[in-house]
C-alpha cells in the first residue's frame, strides 16, 4: 500500500490533532480530538486509521465521563495512548504508512481503557 505526503492544509490539520494530544487527555479535548478526526475521515484517502483514532478516543472519552478514575498510574497510561496515537498522526501526516502504529496504538488502547473501566 503506498502513501502519499498530504497537501498543506491536510497535514496543517494533522498537526492540529497531533498538538492537542500534548495536552493533557481529560473528556474536553478527547471530545475535540473525536471532532477533528471527523472532520478529516472524508477529506484522506487512507480513513480507517482517522476511523479508529476516533472511535478510541470516543471510548476513552465515554469511560472518563462514567466517574472518577483511580489508577494510580493514570498519567502514565494516558501518556501512553497519546504518544501511541501521535506516531500514527506523524505517520499519516509524513505520508508515511501508519497500519504498524496503529496496530500498536488499538493493542495499547484497549489495554489500557480496559484497566480504566475496572478501576
Amino acid at each position: 500500500m503506498s502513501s502519499s505526503i498530504p497537501p498543506a492544509h491536510i497535514k496543517q490539520r494533522i498537526a492540529s490533532l497531533r498538538r492537542l494530544l500534548t495536552e493533557d487527555l481529560h473528556a474536553a479535548n478527547l471530545d475535540k480530538l473525536v471532532q477533528g478526526c471527523s472532520a478529516l475521515l472524508g477529506d484522506v484517502p487512507q480513513s480507517l486509521p482517522l476511523y479508529v483514532l476516533k472511535s478510541i478516543f470516543k471510548d476513552f472519552s465515554e469511560c472518563l465521563d462514567s466517574g472518577p478514575v483511580t489508577l494510580p498510574n493514570f498519567n502514565e497510561l494516558t501518556l501512553q495512548i497519546s504518544t501511541a496515537a501521535d506516531k500514527v498522526l506523524a505517520a499519516m501526516e509524513n505520508g508515511e504508512p501508519s497500519m504498524e502504529h496503529l496496530k500498536s496504538f488499538v493493542e495499547l488502547s484497549l489495554r489500557n481503557i480496559a484497566l480504566f473501566r475496572l478501576s
